[in-house]
């Protein structure tokens, strides 16, 4: 679909300040999302992706073993702004398939469900909300504001393509690769969770 696909947003005059913050990482609550019931909608990204004044809502999912290892992947997919970098996250635009309901925590939770079907080759199910993260500093990060999460996955997983030289790694070995500043941001995150 790409550019020609419509992906939720929200107007950045709507959001608190605190989360366009450059380099945000703040942990929230669910009720903290309550108020984007009735202020996103779904716009075509060719239209958003340059424009500021919105944010492109992505659900951010770090899935991690049983035994606390973190999945990895090297950036290769669709995203090429991002290819070379390491990421801790899975995730991607919320499109108008995921509006199952008019409420805000369903269609976000839909959409990081599908999302992660579609990376992973599993169904999950059982998602953790952390906190919002949002950078100042690349054409990504000014169109796209993240919500991030947990889930648990097996050690086995069948993968996409779109996951290029995935690996498990501990929390110790993180400083070995060069991450995108999304992971970076999310990271920090989950080692205070």
């Amino acid at each position: 679909m790409g550019l020609d696909e419509f992906a939720l947003c929200v107007r950045n005059e709507i959001l608190p300040p605190v989360w366009l913050a450059d380099n945000a990482s703040l942990p929230i609550q669910w009720s903290d999302l309550d108020f984007l019931n009735n202020n996103c909608e779904f716009r075509c990204r060719r239209d958003i992706e340059s424009d500021y004044s919105w944010k492109q809502i992505i659900p951010y999912v770090l899935s991690v073993t049983g035994n606390g290892l973190l999945l990895i992947y090297q950036r290769h997919g669709t995203e090429t702004r991002l290819h070379g970098l390491w990421s801790a996250g899975i995730g991607g635009h919320i499109n108008q398939t995921d509006a199952l309901s008019p409420l805000f925590r369903e269609t976000l939770i839909a959409g990081m469900k599908r999302e992660s079907c579609e990376e992973l080759g599993i169904s999950c199910r059982n998602f953790s909300l952390l906190g919002v993260i949002n950078e100042e500093q690349t054409a990504v990060g000014h169109a796209h504001l993240g919500i991030v999460f947990t889930t648990r996955i097996p050690l086995s997983i069948p993968a996409s393509s779109e996951l290029k030289e995935w690996r498990f790694i501990s929390l110790q070995q993180i400083n070995l690769f060069r991450f995108e500043l999304w992971s970076s941001l999310a990271l920090k995150l989950y080692k205070e969770s």
